[in-house]
């Protein structure tokens, strides 16, 4: 059986290695929530709730707060004289 075990997550390459880990992570965690007694369970709750709600906080303030843009570097010479020419011949169209 381990054998199979071991053979089909080898299929699976990087995603089957994040699995196992994954699934080590959570049995060590339930092992620690047990050794920890009547408060462990509380505990471990109170840990992820907090991380959730730093983590919405997080991700609601970078939403309304977007990075901005320092100043761009400089536009290569033909780039510039491209735009450059682009500009005129707008301007030369339309008269105003």
């Amino acid at each position: 059986m381990w054998k199979a075990f071991a053979e089909h997550f080898k299929e699976c390459g990087r995603n089957g290695n994040l699995f196992v880990l994954a699934l080590a992570a959570v049995i060590l965690g339930v092992l620690v929530t047990c050794s920890m007694g009547k408060f462990g369970t509380t505990t471990v709750w109170s840990l992820w709730t907090g991380l959730l709600l730093r983590a919405t906080v997080k991700f609601i303030h970078d939403w309304r707060h977007p990075a901005r843009l320092g100043k761009l570097p400089p536009l290569p010479q033909n780039d510039l004289s491209r735009a450059r020419s682009k500009l005129m011949k707008y301007r030369n169209q339309h008269p105003g």
